[in-house]
């Protein structure tokens, strides 16, 4: 994967965030996953 496919990726996944229609998973429900997977 070269550096301009990684830009654009990440200016679409940024749009997406702004725009409110990305989706996040969250792996794993530790320490850190279980109080992020209960907010919204």
């Amino acid at each position: 994967m070269g550096t301009e496919s990684h830009s654009v990726r990440a200016q679409q996944l940024e749009e997406k965030i702004g725009q409110r229609q990305a989706r996040v998973g969250i792996v794993g429900l530790g320490y850190v996953g279980l109080p992020l997977g209960g907010g919204r």
